[in-house]
């Protein structure tokens, strides 16, 4: 379980490393770059899950159930993320680039009043 979180944090990094800062690429290798890093995460979800089912039925032990805690909520938080594929991530940018923006403030002050109402 070790190795897989271990794993999880070089992905991460690598994603920090090569992602994070490409404002000046064109927008294909943005998008190619985003499907490596998309697809890096699906592959170590899936190798994870494995992980968890193996840890899982060894749950009998007390000293697992931490770590088979933390593996269990990294693989939920790297699922959620790929919710959204990479042509959405990139098309998310661009609305956001041409001011299609919903500021966060206005959305919570929106939501507050529609259960107000």
């Amino acid at each position: 379980m070790r190795s897989s979180l271990a794993d999880l944090d070089r992905v991460k990094d690598y994603e920090k490393r090569y992602v994070a800062d490409r404002s000046g690429d064109q927008e294909t290798e943005k998008l190619d770059l985003l499907r490596s890093v998309w697809n890096l995460y699906r592959e170590w979800a899936a190798d994870a899950n494995q992980v968890l089912t193996r840890a899982k039925s060894l749950h009998s032990d007390p000293r697992l159930k931490g770590s088979i805690d933390r593996l269990d909520d990294a693989i939920g938080r790297v699922e959620a993320r790929l919710s959204l594929k990479p042509e959405q991530i990139m098309a998310g940018i661009e609305q956001a680039r041409r001011g299609q923006i919903i500021p966060a403030g206005e959305l919570r002050r929106e939501l507050h009043a529609r259960l107000r109402a």
